[in-house]
């Protein structure tokens, strides 16, 4: 019977530590359970973070897409928010010029604010006269309003009354000038009372132009330069 020295596991391990064949067995397993994994784990970290990268520059480019038609902010003032939805409307009627579309909103709400009265409102519609008015009509008016003048609104209405404006047209006349046509309704102890009148109104006004490349838009410059009013007969 052939004895084999090496069917011994214990001599077959000196032999192959003799060889050095055990030294690389153990470092190619080192190898697999330690150090393959962490090269995968950072392969896999630098695909990952590639990949956000790319998710967020795509994320930037898209967002820079939209929205289609640029947004406008504007200021909404509200006494209930909660409850209270903001809506939109056209300033005119479809085929209306847009710069004659501004005057006629700029003009009535210049009348609006000068010629309506409430003591709650009445400093904020004096800032809003005041900032569309040459300074020559804004002190012209400033002296109707003077509660020292017998015919001022403020002497007149005090906190009893109140006057409400609707303007019902703005014309334009040959001169540049514009006949605004309102209603006034006088609400107070003597109960209610309406007039109408024409307001004929000068102005300062540029012409708004829109880039089509940018669409941008100059900033609205109006200012009145002469103000007249007077009663319609009936």
């Amino acid at each position: 019977m052939t004895n084999n020295s090496l069917d011994n596991p214990n001599d077959l391990m000196a032999e192959k530590i003799r060889s050095g064949e055990y030294f690389r067995e153990a470092r190619r397993a080192y190898a697999d359970i330690y150090l393959d994994p962490m090269s995968e784990r950072y392969f896999f970290i630098i695909v990952t973070l590639l990949s956000l990268l790319i998710f967020f520059v795509s994320s930037v480019a898209l967002s820079r897409l939209y929205p289609l038609a640029p947004e406008v902010p504007f200021a909404y003032p509200t006494q209930n928010f909660d409850e209270e939805m903001p809506v939109i409307s056209p300033l005119a009627e479809p085929g209306v010029p847009p710069n004659l579309a501004l005057k006629q909103y700029l003009l009535s709400e210049y009348i609006r604010r000068r010629e309506a009265f409430d003591f709650g409102t009445l400093e904020t519609n004096v800032r809003v006269v005041h900032s569309m008015s040459e300074e020559a009509v804004y002190n012209d008016w400033q002296k109707e309003l003077d509660p020292a003048n017998p015919q001022s609104p403020i002497a007149q209405f005090e906190r009893h009354t109140t006057r409400h404006i609707q303007v019902i047209s703005a014309r334009p006349l040959p001169d540049g000038s514009f006949d605004v046509t309102y209603v006034a309704t006088l609400s107070g102890p003597e109960g209610v009372k309406k007039a109408a009148y024409i307001a004929n109104i000068a102005f300062r006004y540029t012409e708004v132009t829109v880039d089509q490349t940018t669409g941008k838009a100059p900033p609205v410059n109006f200012t009145v330069t002469a103000y007249q009013t007077r009663r319609v007969e009936e």
